[in-house]
């Protein structure tokens, strides 16, 4: 027998939750949201992009939009070659890219309308265009770009590596904005240095693993204390750096996934031992490790 009661007249709110907690067999909205997490975990997306965000870098004309047959004061000032690709031409400095052009894009249309380096980066990367456009490039702006929405959709990977990392830093006119500070990208410095090693990634001298783990308990305790006078929100964004940065610390997985000296030396002489080679280099090996975005700068 149908029970028609819910349908012949109108529901009180004490009723509707009541119902809706047999429905769901008593489970609260955070058991659900932590087996949905769960669920994410067993099945990581396998896609990683590594951009080279080239700020400063070379221009369309000096590389694969030459426009040989435009006049003087609008083309570059190198040759085309031809490609694997009948038809797509690059410059003449890149005869390896030639023969992998079966492999690559090129988007020739891509453009915007700002006057200055910041502005025009903030709309490319963001995809929003800055409201106030500033000629000065001391703008910042108001949206996050697709590497910290990607770490935000993507949530806390269990092995403590960062979704969104930055090598060797992030570009500085980007901000996390209203996705918070857990979702800015980790920089992890010059991999060329002697002595490379990200921060959060070596323990300070004199300070074991057993003082480590007291420090996390003590801080722990004091942002609880804090949280209770946080009116703002603030501090959820620093306990995801500081909770990213404990894993880190002990984490010899991710220790070894920075590690270029692990790579033959053979291999770190192709890509060049100079920051642009080291950090391809070590932007492969990051996204090998599953993240979500390595930019190079």
């Amino acid at each position: 027998m149908v029970n028609t009661r819910f349908c012949s007249g109108p529901v009180s709110r004490r009723t509707l939750l009541r119902a809706g907690s047999l429905a769901l067999g008593g489970v609260t909205l955070a058991d659900i949201l932590a087996a949905r997490a769960s669920s994410a975990r067993r099945a990581p997306p396998d896609t990683s992009v590594i951009l080279f965000w080239m700020w400063g870098g070379p221009s369309q004309l000096e590389t694969y939009d030459m426009k040989p047959d435009a006049p003087s004061e609008y083309r570059g000032p190198f040759d085309p070659i031809a490609t694997a690709v009948p038809g797509m031409e690059m410059v003449e400095h890149f005869p390896r890219q030639a023969q992998l052009a079966s492999h690559l894009s090129l988007v020739r249309s891509l453009h915007h309308t700002m006057s200055s380096h910041n502005d025009g980066s903030i709309e490319v990367l963001t995809g929003k265009t800055p409201a106030k456009p500033d000629p000065t490039s001391t703008a910042r702006s108001e949206h996050p770009d697709f590497g910290m929405l990607a770490a935000r959709m993507r949530g806390r990977r269990e092995d403590g590596l960062p979704q969104y990392i930055a090598v060797h830093r992030a570009p500085f006119m980007i901000s996390p904005s209203y996705l918070g500070l857990g979702c800015r990208a980790y920089e992890t410095g010059d991999p060329t240095k002697t002595d490379f090693a990200p921060s959060n990634l070596k323990l300070a001298a004199g300070i074991d693993e057993a003082r480590l783990g007291c420090r996390k308990q003590l801080l722990g305790q004091l942002d609880q204390m804090r949280r209770g006078l946080d009116l703002a929100g603030s501090m959820e964004g620093v306990d995801e750096f500081r909770r990213d940065a404990f894993h880190l610390l002990a984490s010899p997985q991710m220790a070894a996934a920075f590690d270029l000296g692990r790579e033959d030396d053979k291999l770190r002489d192709r890509y060049g031992r100079h920051r642009w080679g080291q950090n391809c280099l070590l932007a492969r090996r990051l996204a090998e490790r599953g993240a979500a975005v390595v930019n190079i700068d």
